[in-house]
């Protein structure tokens, strides 16, 4: 385990190194707040997940392609989030459990936006 203030450390560097390496139609927003900068995590927690952010971030060149992540720590609770799927709804082939498929890859839906993002897919199956 180290300590949060050192994952968050690697986070902010690898960030940094990935918006030098991206267009200039990529904004990134990197929003962290922590109270107890000696709170233990295992480390590289996050990493996986800042990573695919950027493998899988659009790369549209006509358009903002946008990224999100937060890490707030209060007390014993840390929440993370990132942010990072702009999807055309045309493309979306099916949707299988938790996942649409596009083209021959698999994006994840969070539970939490998964009604939100059904309610879309379905109003585009409506106009057809």
């Amino acid at each position: 385990m180290i300590a949060i203030e050192k994952e968050i450390k690697h986070l902010k560097n690898y960030v940094a190194l990935q918006k030098a390496r991206s267009n200039d139609n990529m904004e990134v927003t990197l929003d962290i707040n922590y109270a107890d900068g000696t709170v233990k995590v295992a480390p590289l927690n996050f990493m996986a997940f800042v990573e695919n952010a950027f493998k899988y971030a659009s790369r549209d060149d006509k358009a903002t392609n946008r990224i999100v992540i937060s890490l707030k720590q209060q007390g014993g609770k840390i929440d993370f989030v990132h942010q990072s799927f702009l999807v055309n709804r045309s493309k979306i082939e099916s949707v299988e459990g938790n996942d649409l498929k596009v083209g021959t890859k698999s994006l994840p839906i969070s539970r939490n936006y998964r009604d939100s993002v059904m309610g879309l897919i379905n109003q585009r199956l409506l106009k057809r």
